[in-house]
Parts: structure tokens; C-alpha cells; sequence
């Protein structure tokens, strides 16, 4: 049996399924049920959030587990507001073993919900079969604790010893913060794409005036 004070990443594997109908009612209340510390935060917090998820699959899906691993941090386990513990060892195996038994060729996020700096959740859906013969795709789904600590996000493992081992959203609501995520990432990635294009403008500078016009 694993000690108490052991990191837990967890996970389900499911097949993917396409869902049915979906009830207006779980959309709206979606949409009206921020939490205090939701209202306060800003696009970058969201932002930054997918950012440092992505980087981490993006490392285990490249075959970099090791580093990716040594990327995630736990919550300070004497002080909740303290700042984020890197994982030891023993914990950095536990996690390693995860993801050697899944190997994973892609992902998705499905929600990102906030309830303070140290407490928060994010689900992500990650693929280790694809779809073929006949077989549905197969995803393995794992929780993760962002945490904002001094303006900067981190990603955090659940561990045993805070009691965040099980995830906070209640399973009624995650179809309907799926879906608002879905929504809410489209109009993310549109900021990013406005904000690069900005720096890549103001890095080449304006064009010089004699310079002969597009052609369309």
C-alpha cells in the first residue's frame, strides 16, 4: 500500500464516446456558476493554464517523460498559499510508471474549473490508442492542480496528504464545463493568435515606403 503522503495522479481509461443530447439546463448553469475567485481572474490566467498543460503532454507525447515529469510540482503541505514543492523521487516514479503503462500520442483538455490560487482543477483526456478496425479510440483521463503562485502558474499532481485526491467537480457538471471549455478555448486561441501576430508585426517593423504593394 502506498504512504499516505504519495503522489496520485489520476486516471481512468474509458473508450471515447460520442455523447447525445445534451440538457440546456447544464449550459446555463455552466455559464452562471463562477466561483468568487473565477470572477477575478483574467483570459491570461486561462491562458497560461493551457500553456503549461500543453507544454507537459507535448513533452510526453515526444518521448521527453523524464523531463516532463520533473516539470510538475505538489502543493506546499504546510502552507496552502506557500509556494508550489518540486516531487521527489519516489513520487516522480509513481507518475513515470503512468505514463510508461499509457504511452500517449495526443491530447485534449476538457475543462479548466477555479477555486482559489491552490485549488483548482483541470481534466484532460489523453489518447493512447487510435481509432482503428473497428476499435473506438482509447483515452486515458488524468487530473491535474494548477496552482498560481505570485502571478505564475504551475502544474501540480494531486497528492493524498492535502485531500485533493478526488476530483472537485462533481460529475454532474463536467458535460457542461466540457462544453463551455470547448467554447471558451475557441475564443482563447483567438487572443493568442492576435497577440502573436501583433509581435511578429512590431519585431519586422513597418514596411518601408518605397516597397512595392502586395499583389492580390
Amino acid at each position: 500500500m502506498k504512504s499516505q503522503n504519495s503522489i496520485l495522479l489520476l486516471f481512468t481509461c474509458a473508450a471515447l464516446i460520442i455523447a447525445g443530447c445534451k440538457h440546456a439546463q447544464q449550459d446555463n448553469n455552466a455559464n452562471s456558476n463562477l466561483t468568487a475567485y473565477e470572477k477575478g481572474l483574467t483570459s491570461e490566467d486561462s491562458i497560461q493554464v493551457v500553456a503549461v498543460i500543453d507544454n507537459f503532454f507535448a513533452l510526453i507525447e515526444n518521448g521527453q517523460v523524464d523531463l516532463a515529469v520533473s516539470s510538475l510540482y505538489k502543493a506546499n503541505s504546510e502552507d496552502a498559499y506557500g509556494e508550489p514543492q518540486a516531487l521527489d523521487n519516489e513520487e516522480m516514479e509513481q507518475v513515470r510508471k503512468v505514463f510508461e503503462v499509457f504511452p500517449t500520442f495526443g491530447h485534449r483538455i476538457d475543462y479548466i474549473k477555479f477555486f482559489d490560487s491552490y485549488l483548482n482543477e483541470v481534466k484532460v483526456s489523453a489518447i493512447f490508442r487510435e481509432a482503428k478496425d473497428g476499435m473506438p479510440e482509447g483515452t486515458a483521463t488524468y487530473y491535474f492542480r494548477p496552482i498560481n503562485y505570485i502571478g505564475k502558474w504551475v502544474l501540480c499532481a494531486m497528492n493524498t496528504w492535502t485531500g485533493d485526491d478526488v476530483p472537485l467537480v462533481r460529475d454532474e457538471e463536467k458535460d457542461s464545463l466540457t462544453q463551455k471549455f470547448q467554447k471558451d478555448k475557441q475564443r482563447l486561441d483567438s487572443i493568442v493568435y492576435d497577440v502573436t501576430k501583433d509581435m511578429v508585426n512590431h519585431a519586422n517593423g513597418p514596411a518601408p515606403k518605397d516597397a512595392p504593394a502586395t499583389q492580390q
